[in-house]
């Protein structure tokens, strides 16, 4: 393990890196199923006819879903600078003189491209995809609260569904 430590350029940056976007969508996760909740309690409320209580929850906002998109994009950057850096060390290698010395810096070169490049792969996977669950729930949670803001008394959801989106007239396909 030290040999990754010491082979990848900036590693304890990245794996830094790593560890808040990690901790950061899981919070978004935990925000975004909260605020699906409301929604879904709002749902509730409605349908038992309690408008005001319904009609009290504002809207969210698209920011979480946004940032809980980004963050995989940010890390990715992180991971392709190391790399980058490993192969513009590679490349110094090239330029000296003594063989030794040029084995040596080519042979860093080389694990430290080698090491980043499944260790970011392993990184942003994992941080996407808590990333996608987060941005679902958000998205969720936004277009719950479209539809419960569009309701009111003497309206009911499901009307409100029907009229957006009709049944066909005929089958289709035929």
């Amino acid at each position: 393990m030290s040999d990754v430590v010491e082979a990848v350029p900036g590693f304890w940056l990245l794996a830094g890196g790593t560890l808040a976007a990690i901790v950061a969508e899981i919070a978004i996760l935990g925000v975004s199923r909260r605020r699906l909740a409301r929604q879904e309690s709002a749902s509730r409320f409605a349908s038992q006819g309690d408008w005001q209580a319904a009609a009290a929850l504002a809207p969210p906002g698209r920011a979480w879903e946004i940032v809980a998109a980004v963050i995989p994009f940010a890390l990715a950057a992180g991971f392709a600078r190391a790399i980058h850096g490993a192969r513009s060390l590679g490349v110094a290698g090239l330029t000296l003189l003594d063989p030794s010395e040029k084995a040596t810096m080519i042979s860093r070169a080389m694990s430290g491209e080698l090491n980043a490049i499944p260790m970011g792969l392993l990184a942003v996977s994992l941080v996407a995809g808590l990333g996608c669950v987060a941005v679902g729930l958000g998205i969720s949670a936004r277009l719950r609260a479209r539809g419960n803001a569009a309701s009111g008394p003497g309206r009911p959801l499901a009307v409100h569904v029907e009229q957006r989106q009709p049944a066909p007239r005929r089958p289709i396909g035929c």
